[in-house]
């Protein structure tokens, strides 16, 4: 390529875009200045920044992914040297990056592999800029020219149409995030305390209701006591006159004799009232029959599978017998 002055960069860009059916992504006075740059490090952020490469490496957050960047960048400088090596004039070099960015572009954006699709879009473009055949159709490529397109975009992006699609297409990427929810502290509940049942009844036999109260003796302790305050008390009362001393302490004994089972009856009666609540018979005649349910079923289950083990045995043994007669008939005709 030769260098450009500004009426001639004009003339070709008028060309171009009478010409080509896709509108140019680049200038003849861009695609000089790339050509003229005097070392690698600006050719490359020159091509970065004419042909918007940014553009197609961001992702859905704008965060600019550096590798593909820089693959892109090496993309597009393979197309250049392309024309540069065949010779290629400004017009047609401008109609060739337009059709190679165009199907980047078709393959970063597509969802799937597709690359028959891809192919029979490249063939209608190219015939179109190859066969002069107005209103749908230029000739800026002629057939030598397109012999060498094809080979390139057969080499360089056909064979690599998946790997451009797992480098250059966007990636949905799914973020989650655990946040810790807002809960009511539980109440602690109070200790537990003793609690009084009320029985009904009315439910219950007549049988249950009477509860026999066994009468409580007095110790021999009391008894002792009883009889020592009996003689006590004898010899403190005094005779009446006309009466011997025998008779009255025989009616002081008979006295204290009364009182003692007046006095031992207060502590059964007590300890009567002092029982607690009744037990519910009805709750504890049902909870054991649920523990003997429950009891037998596993019992069943137990049953059922040593039976079955003991079948399976039974079944290998038989298995075993049967077998080892075959082997002592093939020894036998060895």
């Amino acid at each position: 390529m030769m260098d450009l002055n500004e009426d001639e960069a004009n003339a070709i860009d008028k060309f171009v875009n009478e010409k080509s059916l896709i509108s140019p992504v680049i200038t003849a006075q861009n695609l000089n200045s790339i050509n003229s740059c005097p070392d690698q490090q600006m050719y490359r952020a020159r091509i970065q920044f004419l042909f918007q490469v940014d553009s197609y490496v961001q992702n859905e957050m704008s965060e600019i992914n550096e590798e593909a960047r820089e693959v892109m960048i090496d993309m597009i400088h393979d197309a250049i040297l392309f024309t540069a090596d065949n010779t290629f004039p400004y017009a047609k070099s401008i109609v060739f990056l337009t059709i190679y960015i165009t199907f980047l572009q078709q393959a970063i954006i597509q969802s799937h592999y597709e690359p028959e699709k891809l192919y029979r879009q490249y063939e209608r473009i190219l015939l179109k800029h190859s066969v002069e055949r107005p209103p749908h159709s230029s000739g800026i490529f002629d057939l030598p020219d397109v012999k060498l397109i094809h080979d390139f975009f057969i080499n360089s992006y056909f064979r690599n149409v998946k790997l451009i699609q797992n480098c250059l297409s966007k990636r949905h990427i799914m973020s989650f995030q655990s946040i810790t929810p807002v809960s009511i502290p539980s109440q602690t509940l109070p200790a537990l305390a003793e609690m009084e049942m009320e029985v009904d009844h009315s439910n219950l036999p007549e049988e249950k209701l009477e509860i026999p109260v066994e009468e409580v003796k007095p110790p021999n302790s009391s008894r002792k006591e009883s009889g020592r305050t009996g003689s006590l008390h004898a010899r403190n009362v005094a005779p009446t006159p006309g009466q011997s001393p025998l008779s009255s302490q025989r009616d002081s004994e008979q006295k204290s004799n009364q009182a003692e089972p007046a006095a031992g009856t207060a502590p059964s009666q007590l300890e009567a009232e002092d029982r607690g609540p009744e037990v519910p018979i009805d709750i504890l005649r049902e909870t054991l029959f649920k523990m003997h349910e429950k009891f037998v079923q596993e019992f069943d289950e137990k049953e059922h599978l040593l039976i079955g083990k003991i079948k399976e045995i039974e079944i290998k043994a038989n298995d075993r017998q049967i077998t080892t007669p075959k082997k002592a008939v093939r020894s036998g005709r060895k």
